[in-house]
């Protein structure tokens, strides 16, 4: 709901964007848990900006950006 609310998207893409930024935090949440890499908070902050804008720019149309 946030999603859609915030992006004026259809649910069948809040959803699939929703997935996609999920599965983005999971694999770092796996690397952090097995301590595969050691990410400072502020790069993760930056990292999962970057991957919204990304899946912004990929799902919304630029009149909506």
């Amino acid at each position: 709901e946030i999603i859609m609310n915030t992006n004026k998207v259809t649910r069948e893409t809040a959803e699939l964007m929703h997935l996609e930024m999920w599965s983005f935090v999971h694999g770092i949440a796996v690397m952090l848990a097995t301590s595969f890499v050691k990410f400072e908070w502020e790069l993760i902050d930056n990292m999962l900006s970057d991957i919204y804008r990304g899946l912004r720019a990929t799902h919304l149309p630029e009149e909506k950006q």
